[in-house]
């Protein structure tokens, strides 16, 4: 996931905020068309450094 200090693994957010490795699996990750972790919902959002030009984001749920 890109962090405003670099990258972090999924994994390693998961341990830094204390999520029980039993509920890892069940915690739903948002990710753009190219495969970017934009969220991991209820936990963290990335910081993209090229959201601050995006004009209307949207969430297409399928």
């Amino acid at each position: 996931m890109k962090l405003s200090v670099g990258t972090k693994k999924v994994a390693r957010i998961f341990v830094d905020a204390k999520i029980p490795r039993e509920k890892r699996p069940l915690v739903p990750l948002i990710v753009d068309a190219t495969g970017r972790i934009i969220a991991i919902v209820g936990v963290r959002v990335s910081d993209f450094p090229d959201k601050s030009g995006a004009m209307c984001p949207r969430l297409m749920v399928k």
